[in-house]
């Protein structure tokens, strides 16, 4: 019986420390959208894609609400905390944008996909069993869906053979948090959580296997020789 304990209480602090440590990969990687928010205050939105802003939002949202069921402090507030910066991100893009009906648009999808949900969870129609499921299977096909701009990433790094548009240090940040919270998921006995972070982990690991594989080669000057 002591031995079962002391597993159980290391098994309890390892979550713990995953949890810390990937909530604070994850809130590093949310304030990324920082400096995004001060080149659009300069130069305005030509260069900054909305898309990621909105569906990092409707996928913060979603996790805020299924921590909350699932009594998860860790998932409720990193996304609790994105869902915070990723709406002032939006409302920054859309005061120095000139594609205003984008952004309505974009909300407008979000708020289609996000309040059914929630409104049928408010409701109470299904037991917190069901609920839980319904609402976590939504959280993974939000979280597929964050996975546009990466994607989208890969196949211009394949149609160029240049890598230019990817960040090493931010795949690798990204792969790393992405498996943090698949293990996670893992110690808590979620699939909810193990598989869409999962999925990042793979496409982490290719978007790494991309830069490498098409790095720059690098120029050597030939040195001339003394005849």
């Amino acid at each position: 019986m002591g031995e079962m304990f002391t597993l159980f209480e290391i098994d309890m602090q390892l979550s713990d420390v995953i949890a810390v440590t990937a909530m604070c990969l994850s809130i590093s990687m949310i304030l990324t959208g920082l400096p995004l928010c001060a080149q659009i205050r300069r130069e305005g939105t030509a260069h900054v894609q909305l898309f990621p802003f909105v569906a990092f939002f409707t996928n913060c949202v979603l996790w805020t609400k299924y921590g909350i069921l699932i009594h998860d402090n860790a998932i409720l507030f990193v996304n609790l905390f994105g869902s915070i910066l990723e709406a002032i991100y939006v409302l920054v893009y859309f005061l120095h944008t000139n594609n205003k009906g984008q952004v309505y648009r974009y909300c407008a999808a979000s708020a289609f996909f996000i309040f059914p949900i929630l409104t049928y969870i408010r409701l109470g129609y299904g037991q917190h069993a069901t609920t839980v499921k319904i609402l976590g299977s939504m959280c993974q096909v939000a979280c597929v869906i964050t996975f546009g701009s990466p994607l989208a990433a890969v196949r211009q790094v394949l149609e160029t053979k240049s890598t230019e548009t990817m960040s090493l240090p931010w795949c690798t940040m990204g792969t790393l948090c992405a498996f943090q919270w698949f293990f996670y998921g893992y110690l808590i006995s979620d699939f909810n959580v193990q598989i869409p972070n999962f999925l990042g982990f793979l496409l982490g690991l290719f978007q790494i296997y991309l830069i490498f594989l098409f790095r720059p080669r690098r120029m050597y000057k030939r040195v001339p020789q003394n005849l």
